[in-house]
């Protein structure tokens, strides 16, 4: 996509473009009978997009870490630096256009002309409106800027990271309660929020509830003291049952942001939830209608907003409720995309494309108005009665003519089932900040992020980068890469890495897809000489190898043995045992060098540990083997009352040791006989005890 360069610049009238950048045509050209003027020029620039992620950052590291939620409905403005001087100044810089976030927090600019620009953030609604801004290296400063954006650019690293602070000795407790419309217990991308719930959280020790609302989009968070607390809705959502667990006690430490309390409701009773979809799809034919040789459009952003005044227009302040991604393949509604647990209401569905799917697709011809296959207007009205389902939401795009520009993503997830494949609105979640890199000859040539839902469509010459490979660059700490797909090569397997294409003009590889899990379990520690016998390692304290060890389960299930050091594939003294599921586990001694004591105890047991987590502390202290060898002991007692103790030690090395004198019915001799049997070379150490 394109439009006219700035006019009248550069100083010379033959050479400079004089058609309007926003309506492409010169001015009137007055020109006499058999007159000519070839000054009247049109330069062309390829327009660019701009975007893309508003979310909690719960940790404040500036980094969008898995669990943090995008923030919904949250204004954003654009401005163009039109003095220059690279500082925002409403009023002077020109306000190119307003967005506002999707309910995955993502965001789009598009139809840019190459310039400076600011994005300005502004006051966040609902549960977040007091948050403060983050900076870190995957949030800018608020406002961000000035990003400079070249001929034909699509940056997408402009994200903002925001998080509540919680007050002096408290912590952060939320965030979501949901519709869950298929009752599984789990909020997939297209299940809305509840909106206007109270939300109490109960002190366990007593005392008053702490209560808020939940926002449009089913989101709260709660400041809390430290402590033990359950939370649930006094009145629960009429109609509708629990499908997790409500009012699980849990604790909360200063400080915490604890994001993990989100209630579902489903399996309604009194008033069904209902569903909307249905298609984006390339047509082809231009004909409005989804038919043969036509095809599915895949991740393509669509929004659900609150109709609230009911006039059939987005109006400001009307939020969007839930956002899907559309899939690649068709479902049994003939769909690639739908909402569930949706409640009886007037909606807008609208296509938002934050991931820049369609930056190269025009919306092409109109199908007839509320007819299945057909491509209806944006945004399409459905009414939804209780219980009910549309399944006519369907919009048609097709390809502008760019014969050298070609397409390559697409998707980046957690594989929580493990099995290769994405699983749209199963139990898969989109990864958001994964930077990748997109090679040609080995060559870097791009570095971009995942966006909101995971997704991310790259724009790309197809003469510049045939053959062009994609991978994967950076994944949070704790999780590995998942199973290959089934099918290496399609659409949502995961691929091996680095992933080669071959990306022909014009051309679109929509197959780099991505999975990652959680890391298992890894137990561990080191065994080592304790010269000290304190228990503790202390730098300078030789590590002891060749110490066999038993790690079981809470079960008594046997996971594996292993042997600190060399000879079971560590560093001298170390051992660990990886990738085991999440639980308890216990290391125990079986075995170790001859010689050696165990101090400390023979088994260690971990505390429960969750997928990605870990426990290397399982030490093992040894002491050396006993200098001298005691050969013969004995005790009595004094006329006095007093008890004398007495012990034979020998020498290292010497044969033939001398015992303590006793007499013949083998009791020990009195002291002063018993130096009369000392011969050389015999140790001897005598304790009195008593008064």
């Amino acid at each position: 996509m394109a439009t006219a360069s700035p006019p009248q610049m550069g100083g010379n009238a033959d050479l400079d473009s004089d058609a309007d950048p926003d309506t492409g045509e010169t001015a009137i050209i007055t020109l006499a009978a058999g007159g000519a003027d070839s000054s009247w020029d049109a330069g062309l620039v390829r327009l660019g997009a701009l975007g893309d992620r508003v979310w909690y950052d719960a940790n404040q590291n500036g980094l969008q870490n898995i669990g943090e939620p995008g923030l919904p409905n949250v204004p954003l403005t654009l401005y163009r630096d039109s003095n220059g001087n690279g500082t925002l100044e409403p009023g002077v810089d020109v306000l190119v256009a307003t967005r506002v976030t999707s309910a995955d927090g993502s965001f789009l600019f598009n139809a840019l002309a190459p310039a400076v620009y600011f994005v300005d953030v502004g006051t966040l609604p609902g549960a977040t409106s007091a948050a403060a801004s983050v900076s870190g290296p995957q949030s800018l400063p608020d406002p961000g800027g000035p990003l400079t954006l070249t001929d034909g650019q699509v940056w997408r690293d402009a994200d903002f990271g925001f998080v509540l602070q919680p007050g002096p000795n408290q912590a952060i407790v939320g965030d979501s309660v949901w519709f869950d419309g298929n009752s599984d217990g789990r909020q997939q991308r297209g299940e809305p929020g509840i909106a206007n719930l109270q939300i109490c959280a109960t002190p366990a020790a007593g005392g008053a509830a702490i209560c808020g609302q939940t926002d449009a989009n089913g989101h709260f968070l709660l400041a809390l003291a430290p402590g033990v607390y359950s939370v649930a809705p006094p009145t629960p959502p009429a109609g509708l049952q629990a499908t997790v667990a409500v009012g699980t006690p849990f604790s909360v430490a200063a400080g915490e942001q604890a994001l993990g309390v989100d209630l579902g409701y489903g399996n309604p009773t009194e008033a069904p939830l209902g569903s909307i979809g249905n298609l984006v799809f390339n047509d082809a034919n231009y004909d409005g209608v989804f038919d043969a040789g036509d095809s599915p459009l895949a991740g393509v952003t669509v929004d659900m907003i609150q109709d609230s005044n009911e006039n059939d227009a987005w109006d400001a302040g009307e939020p969007i409720l839930a956002t899907v991604t559309t899939n690649a393949a068709l479902d049994a509604n003939n769909g690639n995309y739908i909402f569930l647990g949706v409640p009886a209401g007037r909606f807008l569905i609208h296509v938002s494309d934050t991931n820049g799917t369609l930056l190269d697709y025009n919306q092409g011809s109109l199908g007839q108005p509320d007819t299945d296959n057909h491509s209806q207007s944006d945004p399409y009205v459905v009414v939804l009665a209780s219980g009910d389902s549309s399944v006519l939401a369907d919009f048609g795009y097709y390809v502008r003519i760019q014969p050298s520009v070609g397409l390559i993503g697409n998707q980046v997830w957690m594989d929580n089932d493990g099995d290769g494949l994405y699983s749209a609105g199963g139990s898969d979640e989109e990864l958001a900040g994964v930077t990748l890199e997109l090679l040609q000859n080995s060559v870097v040539t791009r570095t971009v992020t995942s966006g909101a839902g995971g997704v991310r469509v790259h724009r790309f010459s197809g003469r510049r980068l045939p053959g062009a490979r994609g991978r994967s660059l950076w994944v949070l700490n704790g999780y590995m890469v998942t199973a290959l797909g089934p099918q290496p090569g399609a659409d949502a397997n995961n691929q091996a890495q680095p992933f080669s294409v071959t990306l022909t003009d014009g051309g679109a590889v929509v197959s780099a897809d991505f999975g990652y899990r959680r890391a298992g379990v890894t137990v561990g520690g080191i065994a080592w000489l304790d010269s000290n016998g304190n228990g503790i390692y202390n730098t300078g304290e030789q590590m002891m190898n060749n110490v066999n060890l038993r790690i079981t389960n809470s079960g008594g299930a046997t996971m594996g043995d292993v042997i600190t050091g060399p000879a079971g594939g560590f560093a001298s003294g170390l051992y660990s045992l990886g990738n085991l599921a999440a639980g308890q586990y216990t290391v125990a001694f079986l075995a170790g060098p001859p010689g050696y004591t165990l101090i400390g105890p023979a088994s260690l047991t971990t505390a429960y540990l969750a997928l990605g987590q870990s426990d290397l502390n399982l030490n093992f202290p040894f002491i050396n083997p006993t200098a001298l060898q005691v050969v013969d002991f004995a005790a009595w007692q004094l006329a006095d009352g007093r008890v004398r103790v007495a012990w034979q030690t020998a020498r290292r090395g010497r044969v033939g040791i001398p015992r303590l004198a006793r007499d013949q019915c083998g009791r020990h001799l009195p002291a002063a006989n018993q130096r009369a049997h000392r011969r050389s070379g015999d140790w001897r150490r005598q304790l009195r005890m008593g008064g």
